[in-house]
């Protein structure tokens, strides 16, 4: 077989039906325009499946043919070079998934009469259709690839990976940990035991432990934890990410980013840095940053949540954004399910099946910025972005000289709302209530502010 690759705006498409007919390839042909961005994704093809071909000691020939889609000349030497390279008697195919429309729709117009196939890859079903000069038909891929083969046919090195078939060894002691205690180490020596690996990993790890065991009965293809990866783009300029979590399914690559804080101001930065990998993973990957916050899915859970610019821009990007799956590991288990595709049959089977903790421990709630900013709105009547704790304090700044106000100026303007912005900044424990009022009694206690006292 002879297999042609158009290359496009979505090169990945490309790889999906190489890896599918691989063992029946005789010839590889890339095609790419002269535009020095489809000239790299060429290349980074090129490089991968020459790797690919190596490691799986495969007899493939590769070439590669430059093109400007944009002259009539080329696209008709493009078609006579690809029958001169076509191995005699062999059948050839051309992937036109994503490619540039002229080459596929000229390739098609002079060489549907010949008997040469066409087909197209859809990255969201994960079937092909193959169109002769009589018919089109529709088929579903039938192999997928490993993560390792994936990045190696992007032409993307690891550099390293964490082994986590050791991990269930510790199953019992990451639910007690995380869902038993809430991640608190006092608690967990207090009522379980300190001869344990809780102690000799950093929290963020055993982040990431916890995580991947919710999820180690899912319906994936494959999956790998602590994943070190090299971008190369020339011989001195690579760019390298550490991935916590990836899944692969029907060809797509999927991550988790695990963030065992809960500082929200983090977000803003890892947004972009996931969306800036998500080319490396797969186009059409979805990703999850999964922090320590206290509302698993604040746009569900918290009723003073309003839609951020920092939450717009996660959903602009196709991001997840959720805090703590440990209140709720079951929803967690089926979003991943639902969110990547994953397609487990008898989820609720596996969720009843999963381990629980043998003891749940009361640990105190810390105070939170969230806190901070839903008090501030009704007892003071200000409406505060708790992403930003420079835009709160600009908010105060402003209130102080908004003239037009008496009130609020007049509450304002005292020394005791600096202590409560110190709050912002504060590790204070105590027992967080559900009503107003206990927050309310909490802050004036701190705040030394009675019913009697003038805020002047």
């Amino acid at each position: 077989m002879t297999l042609v690759s158009i290359i496009g705006d979505f090169h990945s498409s490309v790889l999906p039906l190489f890896y599918e007919l691989h063992k029946d390839i005789g010839t590889h042909i890339i095609i790419y325009d002269d535009a020095r961005s489809d000239t790299q994704k060429a290349y980074k093809i090129y490089k991968g499946t020459k790797k690919f071909i190596k490691n799986k000691r495969l007899t493939i020939r590769t070439e590669l043919l430059k093109i400007d889609e944009d002259s009539q000349h080329d696209l008709e030497a493009i078609k006579d070079n690809i029958l001169a390279i076509q191995e005699k008697d062999s059948e050839l195919i051309v992937n036109a998934t994503d490619g540039l429309a002229n080459i596929a729709l000229y390739l098609a117009y002079r060489l549907l009469d010949r008997e040469v196939k066409f087909i197209t890859y859809d990255r969201f079903d994960n079937t092909c259709n193959i169109l002769d000069a009589k018919q089109m038909k529709s088929i579903t891929i039938q192999k997928s690839m490993s993560i390792d083969e994936h990045f190696m046919l992007k032409d993307v090195e690891i550099i390293s990976q964490e082994k986590y078939s050791h991990i269930v060894e510790y199953e019992q002691e990451l639910v007690d940990f995380f869902e038993g205690c809430q991640g608190d180490r006092t608690l967990f020596a207090k009522n379980f035991t300190t001869k344990s690996i809780i102690f000799k990993k950093q929290t963020g790890f055993l982040y990431e432990w916890y995580i991947y065991i919710l999820l180690k009965n899912l319906n994936y293809d494959d999956i790998a934890i602590g994943v070190k990866i090299a971008d190369k783009y020339t011989k001195t300029n690579e760019i390298q990410n550490e991935l916590d979590i990836l899944i692969m399914k029907e060809n797509h690559l999927h991550m988790i980013e695990c963030k065992y804080l809960e500082p929200f101001d983090l977000k803003r930065e890892m947004i972009y840095k996931l969306d800036s990998v998500r080319q490396t993973l797969d186009e059409d990957s979805r990703i999850m940053l999964v922090s320590n916050e206290v509302y698993y899915n604040e746009e569900d859970q918290d009723p003073h949540f309003s839609v951020s610019s920092l939450h717009k821009r996660a959903h602009n990007k196709k991001i997840y954004l959720r805090g703590s799956p440990v209140e709720c590991p079951e929803l967690f288990i089926k979003e991943i399910d639902a969110i990547f595709g994953l397609k487990t049959k008898d989820i609720e089977q596996v969720i009843q099946n999963r381990i629980s903790p043998q003891k749940y421990c009361k640990k105190e709630q810390k105070i939170t910025t969230q806190d901070v900013c839903h008090y501030l709105h009704e007892v003071f009547g200000l409406d505060v972005d708790y992403t930003d704790k420079k835009e709160i304090a600009k908010l105060l700044n402003y209130k102080l000289n908004y003239k037009n106000n008496l009130r609020v100026r007049i509450q304002m303007q005292n020394e005791k709302i600096k202590t409560l912005l110190y709050l912002l900044n504060r590790v204070k424990s105590f027992d967080r209530g559900t009503h107003l009022e206990e927050m309310h009694t909490y802050f004036y206690n701190e705040l030394y502010i009675g019913d009697n006292d003038e805020l002047s």
